[in-house]
C-alpha cells in the first residue's frame, strides 16, 4: 500500500468542505465509521457524519474552507493505517474562521484510522481536537 491514496482521502475532504457538500465529505468515511468532533460529539456512521456536517456548513462553518496537512502515516497492517493530520479552518478569503475557541492559528489535530478495501482507503475512526494553550503561555 502506498500513501498516495491516503492523501487523496484528505484532499477529497478539503474539496467537499470548500463546496459545503456534506454528503461528499462523508464519503471519506466507512459506512460504519466512528467520528469524534472537536466538541466531543460522537457520531456513528457515514449518515450521521454527513448530517452533522450539513448542519455545520449551513451555520457556524458557512463560507469556510478546511486546509489539511498529513503529518504522519503509520501502516499497522497491510490494509490498516493510522494518520495524524493537522487542519486549519479559514474563511474563503484566507483569514482564520471563527468557531474554534480562538486557539492560536485556528488549528486542529486529528487522528484517523484508515482501512483499505474495494473502495480504496476509507476512514473507520476519526478523532479531532483543538489544542489548548500551553501552560507557559498563561
Amino acid at each position: 500500500m502506498n500513501d498516495a491514496g491516503l492523501g487523496e482521502v484528505f484532499s477529497a475532504m478539503q474539496k467537499a468542505w470548500a463546496q459545503a457538500d456534506a454528503d461528499r465529505f462523508a464519503r471519506a468515511f466507512a459506512p460504519d465509521a466512528d467520528f469524534t468532533s472537536v466538541r466531543g460529539d460522537r457520531l456513528a456512521g457515514r449518515a450521521a457524519i454527513a448530517a452533522a456536517h450539513d448542519r455545520l456548513f449551513a451555520t457556524v462553518y458557512i463560507g469556510t474552507r478546511l486546509v489539511m496537512t498529513v503529518r504522519r502515516v503509520r501502516h499497522c497492517a497491510p490494509r490498516l493505517a493510522v494518520s495524524q493530520v493537522d487542519s486549519t479552518l479559514l474563511t474563503l478569503d484566507g483569514s482564520p474562521a471563527l468557531g474554534l475557541g480562538g486557539n492560536p492559528g485556528n488549528t486542529m489535530h486529528a487522528q484517523a484510522v484508515l482501512e483499505h478495501g474495494r473502495a480504496g482507503w476509507l476512514i473507520v475512526s476519526f478523532m479531532n481536537m483543538v489544542p489548548l494553550p500551553r501552560i507557559e503561555d498563561h
